[in-house]
């Protein structure tokens, strides 16, 4: 989790320093390597002391709606699960990300970060901290709006971790309840296409 939001702040600060897109990819090839060199230690760890034991359920998110059904109509086959969350996060993904063009400055870059969030499994609310500071200074209300829910939804996440592990119908439904600020949004965002306003 920390390190795609790592590559994404090393990203937009070259790129606000380069301030010429010809400058973007170089910065974004760079940022990367710095990262990923970072982290290959990390990595290595992760591969071979918890990745043999560990075990994936996503809560209280996006995902957490394609992984509770998924895993409810097949439960013997968690790569199933984890195949159908993985297409159906990257699909809501490229949906809410393709209105990014509509925008420019802040308010691309909250929607990106907001596109980014639905990738988050486990969204505990002080993710949110680096997406607070962008809504901050978006000028599109809806935008406004859809950060301050999710940061609010990810509540939901600290109140399992402190609780206990939901079942696969509650888990299920906090994800329908996760969605609600995209969905909204979205639906905001195509009046206003039809309408022809920003």
């Amino acid at each position: 989790i920390k390190l795609p939001a790592l590559v994404a702040g090393v990203v937009i600060a070259a790129r606000a320093l380069a301030n010429e897109r010809r400058g973007m990819l170089p910065a974004t090839i760079l940022a990367i390597a710095i990262v990923l060199a970072a982290y290959a230690r990390w990595s290595a760890g992760m591969r071979t002391a918890l990745a043999p034991h560990g075990y994936f359920m996503p809560l209280a998110s996006i995902a957490a709606l394609p992984w509770s059904i998924s895993s409810a109509i097949a439960p013997q086959t968690p790569l199933i699960a984890a195949g159908v969350t993985a297409i159906v996060v990257a699909l809501a993904t490229l949906v809410f990300a393709s209105n990014a063009a509509r925008y420019t400055g802040t308010d691309r870059y909250l929607l990106l970060a907001l596109a980014g969030w639905i990738l988050i499994p486990n969204p505990y609310p002080w993710y949110a901290l680096w997406i607070l500071p962008i809504a901050a200074f978006a000028s599109d209300a809806r935008l406004r709006r859809c950060g301050l829910w999710v940061t609010g939804i990810a509540l939901l996440r600290y109140v399992l971790d402190a609780v206990a592990v939901p079942a696969l119908a509650t888990n299920a439904a906090m994800g329908l309840v996760a969605a609600i600020p995209y969905v909204a949004t979205l639906r905001s965002l195509k009046r206003g296409i039809i309408s022809g306003s920003p």
